[in-house]
């Protein structure tokens, strides 16, 4: 297995400190996945000596996950290991969100809500707010991801959004995680999109299976 690491430069005329972050995504905890693979990931992470981590989504693959005991033991040992290293931000994906025959998505958040420590957060539709900077995990319904099956799902993202009251501040640094790039950057709800969350300067996103930020960063409109 080859781990890939590549690193962006993001330049910003508010007045912060010259942070390093690390953006893990899609990281799908299951029942196949070894703890060699945590390991050589942690011990990655941990090279890079990253001031913030971040997880926007699909940390499991989904409900009946979390019944097996070995694979929260295995989510648990990557959790440690990354909030060893830096204060770890996590957001909820499409995969989190999807309930499953011996469990569902109720019980998946109560169960990584119990994992949080003080310096591992699970942020679903929550915001943290720190000396210089803002971070925000947004979880829109299951139903959102799956417009081809699901009519309307546009229209549940505009509404999902519009029902959570953000707490983005002007004189601070503003990252916000959203799992699918698509959702907060389609063309078709841009505008609704735009008045929500004009104030965020960095957005964060998985769900394309690599970190990802959307176009939206570049403050069209």
């Amino acid at each position: 297995m080859k781990i890939y690491n590549k690193k962006i430069n993001i330049e910003t005329e508010k007045t912060i400190k010259n942070y390093k972050f690390c953006v893990l995504s899609d990281i799908h905890n299951n029942n196949v996945v070894k703890y060699k693979m945590w390991e050589q990931i942690i011990k990655k992470v941990s090279k890079e000596n990253p001031d913030y981590i971040f997880i926007p989504g699909d940390i499991i693959q989904d409900a009946n996950d979390i019944v097996d005991k070995d694979v929260r033991k295995k989510l648990e040992f990557l959790f440690e290991g990354l909030q060893n290293i830096a204060p770890t931000f996590v957001s909820l994906g499409n995969h989190d969100l999807k309930d499953g025959t011996e469990n569902n998505a109720a019980g998946t958040l109560r169960y990584l809500k119990s994992l949080e420590t003080k310096n591992l957060f699970i942020l679903n539709n929550e915001t943290i707010e720190l000396t210089d900077l803002t971070i925000t995990g947004f979880s829109p319904r299951f139903e959102t991801y799956y417009g081809k099956v699901l009519p309307g799902h546009k229209d549940k993202f505009i509404e999902d959004l519009k029902n959570y009251t953000f707490k983005f501040k002007k004189n601070k640094y503003n990252i916000f995680l959203t799992h699918s790039p698509l959702l907060i950057s389609l063309p078709e709800t841009f505008e609704e999109t735009n008045k929500i969350i004009n104030d965020v300067d960095l957005i964060l996103s998985g769900h394309m299976h690599d970190g990802y930020i959307p176009k939206l960063i570049q403050k069209l409109g």
